[in-house]
């Protein structure tokens, strides 16, 4: 078995095997064969073995410890040949599997295997998002307990494979999102590392499409960052703290919730705890969960417990979505309505259109504007009781 698996064995190394091997099936053979070898012309357990009985019995024993110790010594020989041959042994973890590649609000799937090349890989998301300047974007994915996982070269893309045969998974969500330190490099002449890695991609487009005489100084747009790109970072990490308690705990994980693309749902939500799950883990076993409480020395709320990673397929940004309430609406646009009272709903709604990249209903952006005024002046009947 470990001649025919592993191929670059020296005759003296498959030798020096092969007699360890033997030894190993000759000291769990030799044992019992010899305690029945003793038992001849001896009393014991109140009876004389005669050489007939005695050899009958050695044979029935030497059939069963030869069966056994062939087991034994196959099942060392397939260890062997797991450690001496590893690619053997990581056959399954370079299989076809799935990459759902997200940017902005669109999704495209892409089949990945061990032979994947990052350049090839590169290449593939430049072609398949429109508008996507190769060289001003990074890429990240996701394990769990490792929400941001780099991805920009080919050894990144062997550990991203190593990892996920680990965990036994044959798909996963991989991140296109546009970096800020690689705008600045382009805009200061550097070329970044991931500028670099791109510069196959740039190439190939330009020697296939060549047409300035036509185009003249056209250059694709860039792809336009929502004023939400900052909800990202509401939650981070645990013992993060939140000066406003749980109302602004609260408000600040819908709006993660909202820019990541998921929904949650509430285990327990009052003013000393809140206790969120993803609203997958019934339905598909998602794993992410939060849990924060008061500390009551100075009233701030802090994240005690976080897992941070989705294990379901329903993480994406949608342009509409069921945390995107009236208070949320109300704090987008308090700083505007105090300069400008006469703001009218449909005038909120192609706000958050043009610059959050979200749409409302007219009831929403009108509630909005109501809970903006009466934080402004004040509900009509402080106003009466102050009259009075």
């Amino acid at each position: 078995m470990v001649e025919t698996s592993v191929q670059d064995l020296k005759p003296d190394q498959a030798r020096e095997l092969e007699e360890k091997m033997a030894r190993i099936q000759e000291s769990v053979a030799a044992p019992p064969i010899l305690e029945t070898a003793r038992r001849v012309g001896r009393l014991m357990d109140g009876k004389i073995s005669t050489l007939d009985e005695a050899m009958e019995a050695l044979k029935a024993k030497m059939l069963r410890l030869t069966e056994s110790a062939d087991g034994l010594r196959g099942s060392t020989a397939r260890k062997v040949v797991e450690v001496l041959s590893p690619s053997q042994s990581e056959g399954d973890m370079y299989s076809e599997m799935t990459a759902r590649c997200t940017y902005m609000s669109e999704t495209v799937m892409v089949f990945l295997d061990g032979t994947t090349r990052f350049a090839d890989f590169f290449n593939e998301i430049c072609m398949r998002f429109k508008g996507l300047k190769p060289g001003l974007f990074e890429l990240k994915y996701s394990l769990p307990d490792y929400p941001s996982c780099a991805l920009d070269s080919d050894l990144d893309m062997r550990l991203m494979f190593r990892s996920l045969a680990e965990f036994k998974r044959t798909s996963v969500d991989i991140l296109v999102r546009i970096c800020d330190f690689c705008a600045n490099c382009v805009a200061d002449g550097v070329q970044c590392s991931a500028a670099a890695a791109a510069s196959s991609c740039v190439s190939v487009v330009s020697t296939v499409i060549d047409e300035p005489d036509y185009l003249g100084d056209f250059r694709p747009e860039d792809p336009k960052v929502y004023m939400s790109k900052q909800w990202r970072e509401y939650i981070k990490c645990g013992d993060q703290k939140f000066r406003g308690g749980a109302v602004e705990f609260r408000q600040k994980l819908c709006m993660y919730a909202i820019e990541v693309g998921f929904v949650f749902v509430y285990v327990r939500n009052d003013k000393w705890r809140v206790i969120a799950e993803c609203f997958n883990k019934l339905s598909e076993g998602c794993k992410w969960y939060i849990n924060a409480s008061l500390c009551p020395a100075n009233n701030f709320f802090y994240i005690r417990q976080l897992n941070n990673v989705h294990t379901c397929s329903g993480v994406l940004r949608q342009q509409k979505h069921k945390l995107l309430s009236s208070t949320i609406v109300k704090t987008l646009i308090n700083d505007e309505f105090r300069g400008n009272p006469s703001l009218k709903a449909h005038d909120i709604m192609d706000r958050l259109k043009n610059n959050y990249g979200l749409d409302i209903t007219y009831r929403v952006a009108w509630k909005g504007k109501e809970k903006a005024m009466k934080e402004l002046h004040g509900s009509d009947e402080d106003s009466y009781s102050m009259l009075t």
